[in-house]
């Protein structure tokens, strides 16, 4: 499972928890020393983060990023901070308090898994978990399609060509990685698709809007 709290870049985190560890290598300067994430809570879907000694720079925009095997979520949350110089309690409550609140609706899907089968959201099975997503009906876009890349006429498939296509410019247009977008997008809930006749080092997955097409 991964858990990553971020601020406007995805690669440079406030707090990343994945393979089952706490990583530091990337993470903010202004964050070192002064977060936890708050692990008591996975097996009832919580994924609440602390944050110490709350400075007026950490106001603003927070996104929390949540993956496992079945489920990726991603909710926004903005943080005030306020002069708390002349209350009693800690910073840091203050916005453990505001997190939680919005961290309960991003993660009510995985409690309502672990209520009704009484175990991890891993361990239900494909045919309860397809009942309670979404199916996406996933449309290619042909303009964001590697040159190497041909979508199908009605843009439900894709195949590899041998050599490089003459397209025109096109700024959403995948250029080195041989990738194509759907037109579709996804902001909230879960949702699945399924597909065939792919090869193996193919993968179908989900992406944030603004990834890297060079």
């Amino acid at each position: 499972m991964e858990v990553r709290w971020f601020r406007s870049k995805f690669t440079s985190y406030v707090h990343l928890y994945r393979h089952r560890k706490d990583q530091y290598n990337q993470q903010m300067p202004e964050y070192q020393g002064r977060t936890e994430l708050l692990k008591d809570g996975f097996t009832n879907g919580s994924v609440d983060l602390k944050i110490a000694s709350v400075r007026l720079s950490d106001e603003g925009q927070y996104t929390c990023f949540i993956q496992d095997d079945v489920i990726t979520e991603e909710a926004q949350m903005e943080i005030k901070v306020t002069d708390h110089s002349s209350q009693k309690v800690p910073a840091w409550i203050v916005v453990l308090g505001v997190i939680m609140v919005v961290l309960f609706g991003v993660v009510i899907l995985t409690v309502y898994f672990s209520k009704r089968k009484g175990k991890h959201v891993k361990e239900v099975g494909w045919g309860e978990l397809a009942a309670l997503l979404k199916e996406a009906d996933v449309t290619l876009d042909p303009d964001t399609a590697h040159p190497q890349l041909l979508v199908s006429e009605d843009q439900k498939s894709v195949r590899w060509a041998d050599t490089r296509q003459d397209l025109p410019d096109n700024p959403g247009r995948f250029d080195s990685e041989r990738c194509v977008l759907g037109c579709e997008r996804f902001s909230a809930g879960g949702h699945y698709w399924e597909t065939k006749d792919m090869f193996r080092h193919c993968s179908a997955g989900s992406v944030r809007l603004n990834i890297s097409r060079t």
